[in-house]
């Protein structure tokens, strides 16, 4: 019988790339936040807060990449996210400071700009050294909720604008937390080109009543807008949120229960009409189809495969260890950025020395080459739901051409409980001479054959 599946394990160590940029900008937070407070003398407690926050920054940063980062690459995209991160920090630390005169003041609107900026240059350079992710995503996001709460925390500081501008930088916190105590409003939220430009439009908008010359009254004009322009924005993505978990139970509800869901969704409505300040609420439409990234689910990713063994009968094999993800645009249709990684050592065909053989220099060789690899060229469409995905499949350090016969079996809703809001479900078969990668131990003789039929099953879900 064959075992369940191994989920891989986290690694024990970071990726050196991780490391070594977590480093450099750990160097570049100490210096930049030493000169500043030796140069304006501003004293021991900026210093302390400012490298306590960077801290707590890189740790996250460490925590997530070892579990979340794709390869253990942290790339140049993620590499200038970070530093933003990093001007973040020096400008918390002005918080702690009594007063700012025109030359901090300066200052610090100064950094804020430059990590304004950059905002837009970790996504160009993402996209175009082909670098984009969930953790990237992710970590972009966080970064500007932190740059968000601080701004608002140094504008109220400024006397800029009330007490209310606090709100600009915890209602994504707010969210998050609503979402932890609610399983509809926790699921992923699809892409959405709205989101990003009000983002952008809430920091610009901060930064701006940052400068010295803006005066207060148009700096509270200029933050209740951005502020009116957030809240419109979260109104949209929670009835969106709210809707589509009704869409999931509408059909196995009862009456009453229908009933008892629509007064909990009218409920949370009017909380976040109230504290929109009266903004009316509408249902959003729905999200146009754009792409997608998605990742191939662990616990539902099956590698499988076939070989003749001396003319008796094939012999079923299976790699129980792997990970992967793509992007699939729904629309086009159309899928892109095809990743598949799979551990070499992870092989089962459910005979101990057999096994060991396979991973041993006749065939695998595990020790000197850890991970099969394909990646994939092109895809086009064959049928409905069938297509053709060319790549490249990397074994024993050998690389060489590959096509697939994909077949989409089903996309949409997850069924069950408050699990992925979306996924995708594919069979891909395919066939591999393994000769054609250096594998040759018993193939003149043919008592193992040199074609090796593929079999992959896998459920991918979307990252939002």
């Amino acid at each position: 019988m064959i075992p369940r599946p191994r989920l891989a394990s986290l690694p024990s160590v970071p990726a050196p790339s991780v490391v070594l940029t977590l480093l450099g900008a750990t160097t570049l937070l100490i210096g930049l936040t030493a000169g500043i407070a030796t140069g304006m003398d501003l004293g021991l407690p900026y210093y302390v807060t400012s490298l306590c926050l960077g801290g707590l920054v890189v740790l996250a940063v460490l925590v997530a990449a070892r579990r979340f980062l794709p390869g253990g690459r942290f790339g140049c995209a993620n590499g200038v996210t970070l530093a933003r991160a990093m001007l973040i920090c020096p400008l918390a630390g002005a918080l702690v400071l009594a007063a700012l005169d025109a030359t901090l003041a300066w200052l610090f609107f100064a950094l804020a700009l430059v990590a304004f900026l950059l905002d837009g240059v970790d996504g160009w350079v993402a996209r175009r050294r082909q670098e984009c992710s969930h953790f990237g995503a992710r970590f972009d996001m966080e970064t500007d909720a932190l740059f968000v709460l601080v701004l608002s925390l140094l504008v109220l500081n400024a006397g800029k604008a009330g007490p209310w501008i606090l709100l600009s930088g915890l209602l994504r916190y707010l969210f998050v937390l609503t979402g932890l105590a609610w399983a509809p409003l926790g699921a992923p939220l699809p892409p959405s080109l709205r989101r990003k430009a009000i983002c952008a439009l809430q920091v610009g908008v901060l930064v701006i009543c940052l400068a010295p010359i803006v005066p207060a009254a148009w700096s509270a004009g200029l933050a209740a807008v951005g502020l009116s322009a957030l809240i419109a924005s979260f109104v949209c993505d929670v009835s969106g949120l709210i809707r589509q978990a009704w869409e999931r139970r509408r059909e196995t509800l009862s009456r009453d229960s229908r009933w008892l869901a629509f007064g909990q969704r009218a409920t949370w409505l009017a909380i976040v009409a109230v504290l929109g300040g009266g903004l009316t609420v509408a249902a959003a439409p729905p999200a146009q189809a754009a792409p997608a990234r998605y990742e191939i689910d662990p616990a539902h990713f099956s590698v499988g495969f076939l070989v003749h063994h001396i003319g008796y009968a094939d012999t079923l094999g299976m790699f129980l260890e792997g990970a992967g993800s793509f992007t699939f645009d729904e629309a086009a249709p159309a899928v892109s950025d095809i990743e598949v990684t799979i551990q070499a050592d992870s092989v089962f065909t459910n005979h101990d020395r057999r096994d060991q053989h396979v991973k041993g220099g006749d065939f695998l060789d595990v020790d000197d080459h850890p991970e099969i690899r394909f990646v994939g060229r092109e895809a086009r469409p064959t049928g409905e739901n069938t297509g053709e995905v060319t790549g490249d499949l990397t074994i024993l350090g050998v690389t060489r051409p590959i096509t697939l016969q994909v077949t989409k079996n089903k996309i949409g809703a997850y069924p069950f409980g408050a699990g992925p809001p979306y996924v995708v479900g594919v069979s891909v078969r395919g066939t591999v001479k393994r000769s054609e990668f250096g594998m040759t131990y018993a193939v003149e003789n043919g008592w193992v054959g040199d074609e090796i039929e593929l079999i992959i099953e896998f459920e991918a879900i979307r990252q939002d």
